[in-house]
């Protein structure tokens, strides 16, 4: 039976079944074979391999109920996949009273279990471990900052994304102020990407986004009023009501302390626009929070009001040093105050600026031995985030890795960048594991059963014939001209 298209669909209905259409009848099985692609290693991607984990570290303290229930004792996570646990018993210094045991299993329990249950603090294998005294081993785990909650065992090795609910809470970090948080609530997850929308009529972002819940934007709910001054939760009036008690991510999201950075205001650097991922601009640190964020303003227009701002840290992947895009053939756009007749000149401009160099590091210190150019991923469109779709790996710098999109002609070959640490990017397979569409290529002009000159349509849908208020709207964030200025200077 072969699939057709009812032709009294309204415009958009009709759009979104050609979509169903093509979803049912694309075989990624024959357009890989096809094109002979590789694909990125899944070990590439740090965030997905931590996410698949059962949330039980290595190293961690659990207590274990013993054999004969007379007591329980403390051990080691010495190994942890799915639901298995390969455990070292405490005090034991020769490695010799090992176990594997299942996280299911009715002995395994979260530390202090025994004391609340008025369990004895009694050792396994006394006739092994006469010499070991229990209160010198009990005070010896309790120092222990590695610990495994009750709710991360009770999820018998489940992928630890999948502990976040719809209708839970965390706290989001303000663009604009790095201790600033806003309550934020959990409307979708998928596969630990989490759609997140900020609570309360005077929050700073008002539709919601999209945020791996690794990033480190994201923190706990409770974070701000557990550290105090200076951090700030912004919107104490949300509501909570109908929630999911979110107390659970507390033992998932443990945000680490950026690094010191030496930086001044005044200080310039080259920066990559965050939103497209495509051009490059001249930028300068104007505020200094403390020793560990500061804000980069980027001159990427003549109304200063209208410049791109946000918070970064020392290892912000969007900073690069003067001179990062010429050396690697990317386009720089000269700041708005050059009006000199010759080409842009880092040295004399900083001389008219009275300013200095920013030092910023952007050597990789990520193994990539293993990915190759032709390799495939998916990645968020840079201008569309809800939107996902198959990339090809053209290149290397430093930290960043060159993709680009398939299209359907060859004028909007827009190449666009990622750090190698994005968590944005993701193995081949992951939207199909986590039933969540994937752009998929469209025919091309010259039907080919083969697939070999599939292309995609595009990363972006941008009519240059439109208005730019037209385009505006549809991406707020999205310089048109970029575009011009993109294939103009190719």
């Amino acid at each position: 039976m072969s699939l057709s298209r009812p032709n009294d669909l309204p415009k958009d209905q009709s759009s979104l079944c050609d979509n169903l259409l093509e979803e049912k009848i694309f075989d990624w099985g024959k357009y890989f074979a096809a094109k002979n692609v590789d694909v990125v290693p899944e070990d590439f991607f740090h965030h997905i391999c931590k996410s698949e984990l059962n949330g039980i570290e290595i190293g961690s303290v659990i207590e274990i109920e013993n054999e004969d229930q007379n007591g329980y004792w403390f051990a080691s996570v010495c190994s942890s996949k799915g639901a298995i646990l390969h455990l070292h018993y405490f005090g034991d210094e020769k490695n010799t009273l090992e176990l594997t045991v299942n996280v299911k299993s009715p002995r395994i329990h979260s530390l202090n279990w025994g004391s609340k249950n008025n369990k004895k603090c009694i050792l396994p294998y006394p006739e092994r471990m006469s010499y070991i005294k229990p209160e010198i081993i009990k005070e010896k785990a309790q120092d222990c900052e590695q610990i495994v909650s009750n709710v991360v065992l009770q999820m018998g090795g489940a992928p630890i994304h999948s502990i976040f609910k719809c209708d839970m809470f965390v706290e989001v970090q303000d663009k604009e102020y790095p201790y600033w948080v806003w309550i934020s609530k959990v409307l979708k997850n998928v596969g630990g990407r989490l759609f997140l929308q900020m609570q309360g009529i005077k929050c700073s972002e008002k539709k919601p986004f999209w945020l791996f819940y690794l990033n480190k934007r994201i923190f706990p709910l409770g974070w701000a009023e557990q550290k105090g001054l200076p951090w700030r939760l912004m919107n104490s009036d949300a509501s909570l009501e109908n929630s999911i008690d979110s107390s659970a991510l507390l033992d998932v999201l443990k945000p680490k302390t950026p690094e010191h950075h030496s930086y001044k205001v005044g200080d310039m650097l080259e920066v990559i626009n965050p939103y497209s991922m495509m051009v490059f601009y001249v930028a300068t640190i104007v505020k200094i929070y403390d020793n560990r964020y500061f804000k980069v303003l980027v001159d990427n227009d003549i109304d200063v009001d209208k410049r791109i701002s946000f918070v970064a840290t020392k290892d912000n992947p969007h900073l690069f040093h003067a001179g990062w895009a010429s050396e690697h053939k990317f386009l720089l756009k000269t700041p708005s105050d050059w009006n000199e007749p010759y080409k842009f000149s880092w040295l004399k401009y900083l001389i008219k600026k009275k300013a200095k160099f920013a030092s910023v590091d952007n050597s990789c210190v990520k193994n990539i031995n293993n990915v190759h150019i032709g390799m495939k991923l998916e990645a968020v469109d840079p201008l569309n985030t809800d939107c996902i779709r198959m990339a090809t790996v053209i290149g290397f710098a430093d930290h960043w890795m060159f993709l680009s999109f398939d299209h359907t002609s060859c004028y909007q070959d827009l190449r666009h960048l990622r750090s190698i640490y994005s968590d944005e990017v993701f193995p081949v397979g992951w939207c199909n594991k986590h039933k969540y569409n994937l752009g998929i290529p469209k025919p091309p002009y010259n039907v080919s059963n083969d697939f070999e000159h599939c292309y995609y349509l595009s990363d972006i849908d941008i009519n240059l014939s439109q208005s730019d208020e037209e385009n505006v709207t549809k991406y707020p964030h999205y310089l048109k001209e970029e575009i011009f200025y993109h294939f103009s200077k190719k």
